[in-house]
């Protein structure tokens, strides 16, 4: 019989600091990015492979500090290393996922354009990336048909205003939404911009 309360279980509470660790890495993917820290694709990178790797193994800790909290009567801790468990199973589930639905149903593709016969060329943003940046250039008929099959919503957008007229406004709403606008060429009506997603 055990009088007043139990001691938590030293291994409770380590399972239950990786999890918040765990959890900050993943979150700082992004955050890393817009602060210089990693390139897009290392912060991309950290956090689903933190997610999943890191998932899986703080779920495989969290059982067997389970299992000893159970077998060990005289301390406490289950709720701690099963909340631990949870952020395990949260952090690596869409991986998971991904992995076992084949992409979600779509291409592991990060090219897409509305014009697939003469898609635009990159000229101002072509040296700003890094060395292990995806391509800028769009990889031709097998990736046409890949979008085609994924994303046939995406369509040239026909108006009826003139050229310029359009070039002015698209330039002017890119703008509204926070993108970083370079390479403006009014003559030739085109412009290339960035756009960072939380």
């Amino acid at each position: 019989m055990v009088i007043g309360q139990k001691k938590i279980f030293l291994g409770a509470r380590i399972v239950w600091g990786l999890a918040l660790l765990l959890l900050l890495v993943v979150l700082s993917g992004g955050p890393g990015v817009h602060l210089g820290l990693w390139t897009p694709l290392e912060g991309f990178m950290l956090s689903l492979k933190g997610g999943f790797i890191g998932g899986m193994l703080l779920v495989v800790l969290c059982f067997i500090v389970i299992i000893m909290v159970v077998i060990n009567k005289k301390t406490s801790g289950i709720g701690k290393a099963t909340l631990a468990l949870l952020i395990g199973l949260l952090l690596a589930a869409p991986v998971g996922y991904l992995r076992m639905s084949g992409g979600g149903g779509v291409p592991p593709i990060h090219d897409i354009t509305t014009d697939m016969i003469n898609p635009p060329v990159f000229i101002t943003l072509l040296g700003e990336r890094g060395d292990d940046a995806n391509s800028l250039l769009y990889e031709g008929a097998e990736l046409a048909a890949q979008q085609k099959t994924a994303y046939p919503e995406v369509v040239p957008l026909m108006v009826s205003e003139k050229s310029q007229e359009a070039f002015s406004r698209a330039l002017k709403v890119a703008g509204t939404m926070g993108w970083k606008i370079v390479g403006v060429d009014a003559r030739a009506m085109r412009f290339e911009a960035t756009a960072y997603s939380l």
